[in-house]
């Protein structure tokens, strides 16, 4: 375990992700959290009430705008793959499972493509990249 990591390693979010590479892990700070690299230099700035790393280069993110909790999802370079405008993104299978604030959900792939929109109530994974879904449940 290098320097930083044992720094940091009480910090550390407990995703798979960090267990397999190491290359990135999440401190908090007073602002919110980030994400530095072995370095120690923050590549994330730390001002998200929340980050879930995807692989060692895709983080999803959650700001808190005062009432309201917005999600995105941003690479290394702090390019936005996915605008912060998601109520929820969870990880589902190679795809990402968006959600917006009327409760209407959508996929889309890591790079930001969406495949199914974002008007659904409700999708059911199958196998061979096969979905169920359902309007107005």
């Amino acid at each position: 375990m290098g320097s930083i990591t044992k720094k940091y390693s009480h910090l550390l979010l407990g995703y798979p992700p960090f267990s397999l590479f190491l290359t990135f892990i999440t401190p908090f700070t007073p602002s919110g959290w980030g994400v530095i690299n072995k370095s120690g230099n923050f590549i994330i700035k730390p001002d998200s009430v929340a980050i879930m790393p995807i692989d060692s280069n895709l983080f999803i993110i959650a700001r808190r705008d005062e009432s309201k909790t917005t999600m995105g999802l941003v690479n290394e370079e702090e390019e936005i793959i996915i605008p912060q405008t998601y109520k929820s993104i969870r990880p589902k299978n190679n795809y990402l499972e968006i959600e917006d604030h009327y409760r209407k959900i959508g996929v889309c792939k890591l790079n930001g493509r969406i495949t199914v929109p974002v008007e659904y109530d409700y999708i059911k994974y199958l196998d061979n990249d096969l979905l169920v879904v359902s309007k107005d449940n």
